[in-house]
């Protein structure tokens, strides 16, 4: 006979508590992404999206394309972001299902666009080295943003935002999120000098959000902080 040892009991209404709190603590006109991948960590995203949705949230971030899916036939409306890369083989999700993708190289962008117009937000990569066009200091600006501007010569591509990931924004000193916060926003300045439109800018995580309003921009995305 098979026992549970163990069981977990999800409180929607401290969730709703925390996102209050949080959207509460934003700039004007900044606006809160909930972060709900990997099943909301663990919460239940389909329940956890349609309680904030009840709140007026709209932007949601997902980790794969059939995770985007699973809020979309679950009716969650709104803007969906993909973090993670979609495989070439489901990019016909992105436009099927009015889902927005990550981008990190002109060639990516490339391989997405099929039979649509799929909108992407670019990541640069200012110190997460994880994912993105490069620029680690404000002097990388020029050369990044001259390394993004092909992106906006491939018909069918959308650009609806930028962004990139701080990489210690919960450390014990503020130098390095800060030198990261400067490179993104001369990559942005730069675009823009250029005549391009960036779209939606966030760069704040959780801990930025509360640590640094100066940085919280056009909007901020929550993963922990909901949780």
């Amino acid at each position: 006979m098979m026992v549970n040892r163990a069981e977990a009991r999800i409180d929607l209404n401290a969730i709703r508590s925390n996102a209050v709190g949080i959207i509460s603590r934003l700039n004007k006109n900044c606006r809160m992404m909930a972060v709900v991948k990997a099943n909301a960590y663990g919460h239940g995203a389909v329940k956890v999206a349609t309680v904030l949705s009840e709140l007026g949230v709209t932007d949601f971030a997902v980790a794969t394309a059939d995770e985007a899916v699973e809020l979309r036939k679950s009716g969650i409306s709104g803007n969906i972001l993909i973090l993670g890369k979609t495989p070439v083989f489901e990019r016909e999700k992105l436009v099927q299902y009015d889902i927005q993708q990550a981008c990190d190289s002109v060639e990516y962008a490339k391989s997405i666009v099929k039979d649509g117009k799929p909108a992407i937000h670019i990541k640069v990569d200012t110190g997460m080295s994880r994912l993105g066009f490069y620029c680690h200091n404000a002097e990388d600006a020029e050369k990044c943003a001259e390394g993004i501007l092909p992106i906006y010569d491939i018909e069918g591509i959308k650009v609806n935002g930028i962004f990139t990931h701080f990489a210690d924004a919960d450390g014990e000193t503020d130098s390095f999120t800060k030198q990261q916060f400067g490179a993104f926003l001369a990559v942005t300045e730069a675009l823009t000098a250029k005549g391009k439109s960036v779209g939606t800018r966030h760069c704040c995580n959780s801990a930025a959000t509360l640590r640094y309003p100066e940085m919280q921009l056009d909007m901020v995305r929550q993963g922990i902080g909901l949780y």
